[in-house]
């Protein structure tokens, strides 16, 4: 009888832990991916992250990538304290009470019509991409707008832009151009979330070599702003004057295009001017 109790007590531990710690919360978890970077998410930290949330049949059933700030009034229960458990590049999951979640956090989830119950609870699959101290965010975005914004002369009587410009008066066009030669216009539908260096966005477009509609593309992507090698610098620069929900259409010189080797896939040959119609479908 003693040993049936002693291999009961053991194997209910067992299926109990399950690899699963607690943090100072009383929040249950475990680390699925390890890294081993320093950088600890941390009151302060600006974090950019991918969240799955999976239900009690182990259904996803939310997905998102978010960049937040952690303040001081955060991390002490619920979905924050699980971002202060992580370092970059690190993955955990983590079970929560519906009730110990933030209000922001349990009306986001409220819009995706996910079940909370308050005595119910959640699997939170959360993967830090990126935190950043704000000096080292600071640095970063100052960095990341000098060179968007670089301006080197822009040589209006070249072959690339007397074709931009025959283009667009063959098509009656007229939109702006910026001092980096990047041609645009852009259509606001209402007064929405501003873009910025570190946001997520997904965006949707189309385009390529300026004329030649057999050598365009029509995809979608989601990235970090400022992330390195995900789109061209010229929708990076048309990005930053945009707000979710917001059109644009640019006309781009190679400088700020593919540059003179053109794209890695040859769809896009070098010193070629682009054309790309754009929707920012995201922002967060």
């Amino acid at each position: 009888m003693t040993l049936l109790v002693v291999l009961y007590l053991f194997q209910s531990s067992c299926n109990t832990s399950n690899g699963y710690q607690k943090t100072s919360g009383g929040i249950s978890w475990k680390l699925q991916r390890f890294s081993d970077s320093e950088k600890q998410v941390k009151s302060g930290s600006l974090v950019q992250f991918e969240w799955t949330v999976i239900d009690d049949n182990d259904r996803e059933v939310y997905h998102d990538r978010m960049f937040i700030k952690i303040d001081s009034s955060r991390g002490q229960q619920g979905f924050f304290e699980s971002l202060v458990q992580l370092k970059e590049q690190e993955q955990g999951l983590f079970l929560i009470q519906n009730k110990h979640l933030e209000s922001d956090i349990a009306a986001l989830l409220g819009t995706s019509e996910i079940s909370l119950r308050p005595e119910g609870a959640l699997k939170h699959q959360v993967y830090i991409d990126k935190t950043y101290s704000l000096e080292e965010f600071l640095h970063k975005r100052k960095a990341f707008l000098s060179w968007v914004n670089e301006q080197k002369p822009v040589n209006f009587n070249s072959v690339e832009n007397q074709v931009i410009e025959n283009y667009m008066i063959n098509r009656n066009m007229k939109m702006k151009v910026s001092e980096t030669g990047m041609y645009y216009e852009i259509l606001h539908e209402k007064p929405s979330t501003a873009t910025g260096f570190g946001k997520h966005v997904e965006i949707s477009y189309r385009g390529g070599v300026l004329g030649k509609d057999d050598r365009h593309i029509t995809t979608s992507q989601d990235f970090y702003i400022g992330q390195e090698l995900q789109v061209i610098r010229a929708i990076e620069e048309v990005l930053l004057l945009m707000e979710k929900g917001d059109s644009a259409t640019i006309i781009a010189p190679s400088e700020i295009a593919f540059g003179v080797k053109g794209s890695s896939t040859g769809l896009i040959p070098g010193s070629t001017p682009v054309f790309y119609g754009i929707r920012l479908l995201e922002c967060d």
